[in-house]
């Protein structure tokens, strides 16, 4: 099984990422808030995805830097719960938002990924 999330995984389309805030649906499960859209197959993969972490909850870059990579790991790691669901001719567009105040460990951060990919994948 593949575990791999290489760049090409990686939200860059500035058109997509206003179409997901514009017709996607949202879903929240503490800590995460998501925007998630099934679009037509642009690419051969079968879902990207963008993290964000506000500055304004967390001043220092350093701390930003370790929550998006503790949410980059949580879904590389649980990505198969949502690739298996999606139809080959779709693609899913996510968008992952950290919404607490505080820095969670990656455990916590793993548990919730996974809750949150399974409402996903269920509301597909």
């Amino acid at each position: 099984m593949n575990q791999k999330l290489g760049k090409h995984y990686k939200l860059r389309s500035k058109k997509l990422i206003q179409q997901v805030f514009d017709e996607g649906d949202s879903l929240s499960i503490f800590p995460f808030s998501s925007r998630h859209l099934l679009n037509v197959n642009e690419s051969p993969l079968s879902f990207q995805v963008a993290f964000s972490v506000p500055k304004k909850k967390f001043k220092s870059a350093v701390q930003r830097n370790r929550i998006r990579r503790r949410m980059r790991e949580a879904l590389r790691k649980n990505k198969s719960i949502i690739e298996d669901k999606i139809p080959a001719d779709k693609q899913l567009v996510l968008f992952l938002i950290y919404s607490s105040h505080d820095e969670s460990t990656f455990e916590t951060l793993n548990t919730k990924m996974i809750q949150l990919l399974n409402k996903i994948s269920a509301k597909l």
